[in-house]
């Protein structure tokens, strides 16, 4: 089955991945020689072009990985529009979906949904993979923070508010940063900024 990666960034980072074969462990580099290379098989296809994008929703039997950027914005999105409404069409989360984003409502069971102005009716089968997410976990993000000379102000802007709050405390109490969660769609001119959350 052809599998097509439409992802101008993953291409790139796919890229960065073969010049860099040291940077693997004995077991990966045994599965990369194993399997002929980095992402290298007769079946994978990059696309290049935005026409090249296009074209996958005129063709059936494929696999595409599209970045998700929760559905919410992308390449992802037009084979969402084109898919969803397929009964045999499978849509596969490997990363996180955020509260209110389009991934996370399809994960829900959202029978319809609105994209590009057009409600589609939800007949494709959702799934989820947990435990892929390239992101660094609370342990991992306390650790690289830990190298880093105390900054004057760090906002969290990222994530869940609970996780964010969390976050925030452990900053503040192992490592003494001053941090604040700002509220959605707050603003500041200020390098300073004066508003923020705290968990109540």
């Amino acid at each position: 089955m052809p599998i097509y990666v439409d992802s101008p960034m993953a291409t790139r980072v796919t890229e960065v991945f073969r010049r860099h074969p040291e940077a693997f462990d004995a077991e990966a580099t045994e599965l990369i020689s194993e399997n002929g290379g980095i992402l290298r098989f007769p079946e994978l296809r990059f696309t290049a072009s935005a026409d090249e994008s296009r074209s996958l929703n005129d063709k059936t039997g494929i696999i595409i990985i599209s970045s998700s950027g929760m559905a919410e914005a992308g390449r992802v999105k037009h084979h969402l529009k084109h898919n969803l409404w397929r009964p045999e069409a499978h849509v596969v989360f490997a990363g996180y979906q955020a509260k209110g984003t389009l991934g996370r409502r399809l994960l829900e069971g959202e029978k319809r949904v609105r994209i590009f102005g057009e409600e589609i009716v939800v007949r494709a089968h959702v799934h989820e993979i947990t435990g892929l997410s390239a992101h660094a976990d609370r342990g991992q993000i306390l650790q690289w923070v830990s190298h880093f000379t105390v900054p004057m102000l760090t906002l969290l802007t990222h994530g869940e508010p609970q996780a964010a709050f969390s976050l925030q405390k452990l900053l503040e109490e192992r490592l003494g940063f001053t941090c604040i969660v700002p509220e959605p769609l707050e603003r500041s001119d200020s390098p300073f900024v004066t508003g923020g959350r705290r968990e109540t």
